[in-house]
């Protein structure tokens, strides 16, 4: 009796023209993928979640939005954004009616610190961090969804008032990512914070709010709809932060210190 070999990986690189428009950037990927294992690092944080490597595929991408356009063949009118309110999508998990799932990586996120670092060593040590979070979260919304317990299987809950059926859809999608950076937070913790991008998304609602005050009686729905989609940014914020600061020795969630301004 033989051993079944194991299905191969399935890895590509997308969005590195022949003009890419960050030659630094992509010699520094070159680099950590050639001699630093990053691709080793990724798939590794996904078959912890995913051992059945046939079940997904992996992009690494210079075009976050390009790349996603491309393999979910969005309309031209209809473009995928990377933009989160007050922050930005680094990856992205795409379900497919087979069953299988793309995961997308941005070689620009795994390169993106809050402040500068101090020595080659520690940006190597930053991407390494960041990939294996990167690449355990992204897994987990696959692991949820082959469990029925990721958002979309949440859609259809009745009995809700019209607004609590209206936020549901980006709640769930709260629930998911909080969940997911319980886990990551003990396996792969993320080195950026998100303690750090919650003045940020305060301010960047308080702005909003006062867009939407001083234009609502022109245009009623897009004022709603900019507050709103501040308010889902802030509480995206939360969703990430809670398991990043976790609980007090008398088991309460802890707070922000110093709580940032606003």
């Amino acid at each position: 009796m033989t051993d079944t070999p194991a299905p191969p990986i399935s890895i590509s690189l997308d969005g590195f023209s022949e003009d890419y428009d960050d030659p630094e950037l992509a010699g520094a990927l070159s680099f950590m993928i050639e001699q630093q294992g990053l691709l080793q690092t990724l798939v590794t944080g996904i078959v912890e979640l995913l051992p059945d490597t046939s079940l997904w595929r992996l992009t690494l991408t210079g075009d976050m939005v390009a790349t996603v356009n491309r393999v979910t063949e969005r309309a031209d009118d209809n473009p995928y954004t990377t933009d989160r309110g007050a922050g930005h999508a680094g990856a992205i998990t795409l379900p497919h009616d087979d069953g299988k799932f793309d995961i997308v990586v941005s070689a620009n996120v795994l390169f993106a610190t809050r402040e500068d670092v101090e020595s080659v060593e520690a940006l190597i040590a930053h991407v390494i961090a960041a990939a294996e979070h990167l690449s355990r979260h992204e897994a987990g919304h696959a692991a949820l969804r082959l469990r029925g317990e990721d958002a979309d299987a949440y859609q259809d809950v009745e009995g809700l008032s019209k607004s609590d059926a209206a936020c549901r859809k980006p709640l769930a999608a709260h629930v998911d990512d909080n969940r997911i950076e319980q886990y990551t937070a003990v396996h792969a913790p993320s080195p950026l914070h998100h303690v750090d991008h919650l003045t940020d998304a305060i301010a960047h609602l308080r702005a909003e709010l006062n867009e939407a005050q001083r234009t609502w009686r022109a245009d009623i729905g897009d004022a709603a709809y900019r507050t709103l989609n501040a308010a889902n940014g802030l509480i995206r914020v939360f969703a990430y932060l809670a398991p990043e600061l976790g609980l007090d020795e008398n088991g309460k969630p802890r707070r922000p210190n110093p709580v940032p301004a606003g």
